[in-house]
């Protein structure tokens, strides 16, 4: 990787490299972290990324005390263990990693730096030999048929709705408090029918007095309520439970990966319908990137190891190295003022350096080798992206089939936490209908799925020289909507004009990473 294991940025100050050796801080350092105060330099592999065998071993090996140091035989041993632990990348096959990073480390570089370590073979070699029998509208057919059905149509409405038994009628213990204190209330209006009784004994004359008044009495006594709000309240609260254990139920069972993983299909469809056309655009394109293509393989010849720079020795040069810094086409004033250590006066012969070189450099109009060699890179990533998707899609596919046939074979009802819950609300429900109380409307179920980004085509990657070339997406930035994207790395890109070859003078958009990125597009 070229990285110095010292070669970081320190949070507390801006030291040299052999300042940085002296203090100890080593830059990867996880267990150490709050003693060295120093990251590591952008676009790196980390110590998480390895078993905690080889995570300890190296934290020893830079650590500060030498007696704790791993020895040879140690590390043929971690290493031969290391090595079996591998994996390969479902996405370019040239890749392996460390089945303990959880992710593929090379891509994850590439994505932040633009840089593939390990590219992937040729086209002509990555294509499997069925490549050309992936029937997409075939499975795109198949993917279609299979209906997820919605989350309230897996959730039974009781516990009892599943079972043949009739559901018992014995009031519950609510709703027989609530009979027993409507009857203590209603037998407390009735006394006042007992004053009545005595004067219509007492004076028979005024009957239509009392009757006027018993009437009244027996409304008042018909009048009493029981209060609906305990009741409801109780219902829409077992209600709530039932929502919460039927997301969790959901959740255990794979719903959500379900329609998360069908609404990736429709993606990876979309992008694989797309890839022809996207190959012969991105081929279309590349004319306007040729000379900064040459300039930028010119410029790489230049190593700053192998180069007289006043100020520069080696301890300066590994760590320009380590922040991706090795050639003249690498030397941008933004990259190298972001090195510590660096100042305006180091970076002016860095930047004088280049230019030097750069002013010797000429273009070339005519097709040479390069221009081949760019386009069999091109296509390279184009298989490997066409190889990619075919792998996602048929797994994909698998894996929704599987999953589908496993929802019609599970029963909610064997899910304890969703059963009780069910349990309550149905007891809640007949406390209701016991009252002849209107039992609340339950509320639906509501899936809340991550926001998937919105279908974009897997362009082919143009290589800009043999250091970047790449096979998978690079990180892609939030641009306005009139801005358009880079076709190779996603970013943002500027108006630019042509300063040389047939297309002088002509405006073009640009990518805002140039040099590190040589991507272009008509205006």
């Amino acid at each position: 990787m070229g990285r110095h294991p010292y070669a970081g940025r320190c949070s507390d100050a801006d030291l040299s490299l052999g300042e940085a050796i002296a203090q100890n801080r080593f830059a990867f350092s996880v267990a150490r972290r709050a003693e060295t105060r120093t990251s590591s330099p952008p676009g790196s592999i980390r110590l998480q990324d390895f078993p905690p065998t080889i995570g300890a071993a190296l934290e020893a090996a830079f650590g500060t005390n030498p007696a704790k140091r791993p020895t040879a035989a140690q590390w043929a041993g971690l290493l031969t263990g290391l090595e079996t632990d591998l994996r390969q990348c479902a996405a370019v096959p040239a890749h392996y990693f460390p089945r303990s990073a959880g992710e593929c480390i090379w891509c994850r570089l590439l994505a932040q730096s633009g840089i593939d370590m390990f590219p992937a073979a040729t086209h002509s070699a990555m294509a499997p030999a069925n490549s050309d029998s992936f029937d997409i509208e075939g499975i795109w057919a198949e993917i279609d048929t299979i209906v997820l059905p919605r989350p309230d149509d897996l959730i039974p409405s009781s516990a009892n709705s599943t079972s043949s038994l009739p559901q018992s009628k014995t009031p519950t213990r609510k709703s027989s408090e609530a009979i027993t204190k409507l009857r203590k209330q209603r037998l407390a209006r009735l006394m006042w029918a007992a004053p009545i009784l005595l004067g219509m004994l007492a004076t028979p004359k005024l009957f239509p007095l009392w009757t006027a008044l018993g009437v009244l009495i027996g409304l008042y006594i018909a009048g009493t309520k029981t209060d609906q709000g305990p009741l409801k309240q109780a219902f829409l609260a077992a209600d709530a439970q039932v929502r919460e254990a039927a997301l969790e139920y959901l959740q255990r069972l794979g719903y959500v990966d379900m329609l998360i993983l069908r609404a990736d299909l429709e993606i990876w469809v979309d992008q694989y319908r797309a890839l022809n056309q996207e190959l012969a655009r991105t081929l279309s394109e590349m004319q306007y990137s040729r000379e900064a293509r040459q300039r930028a393989a010119y410029l790489d010849g230049f190593l700053i190891r192998r180069a007289k720079i006043p100020g520069i020795g080696p301890a300066k040069t590994a760590t320009l190295a380590s922040f991706n810094i090795e050639t003249a086409n690498d030397i941008t004033r933004h990259a190298v003022l972001a090195v510590p250590g660096f100042g305006e006066a180091n970076t002016a012969k860095l930047l004088a350096w280049r230019q030097g070189h750069e002013a010797k450099f000429r273009y070339n109009p005519q097709r040479d080798s390069s221009d081949a060699q760019a386009e069999s890179a091109t296509r390279s990533a184009w298989a490997a992206q066409r190889v990619a998707l075919q792998n996602k899609i048929r797994s994909g596919l698998a894996n929704l089939k599987l999953a589908h046939a496993k929802l019609k074979k599970v029963d909610p009802l064997s899910f304890l936490t969703l059963r009780e819950a069910l349990e309550v609300r149905e007891t809640a429900k007949r406390d209701c209908e016991e009252l002849n109380i209107a039992v609340p409307q339950s509320s639906p179920l509501e899936i809340v799925i991550p926001k998937r980004p919105p279908a974009q085509p897997a362009r082919p990657t143009q290589p800009s020289n043999s250091r970047n070339t790449s096979t998978a997406a690079s990180a892609r930035a939030h641009t306005k909507p009139q801005t358009p994207q880079c076709p190779i790395c996603n970013s943002v890109m500027r108006i630019r004009t042509a300063q040389k070859g047939r297309n002088a003078g002509k405006q073009f958009w640009g990518c805002s990473r140039f040099p590190r990125c040589y991507g272009s597009r008509d205006v």
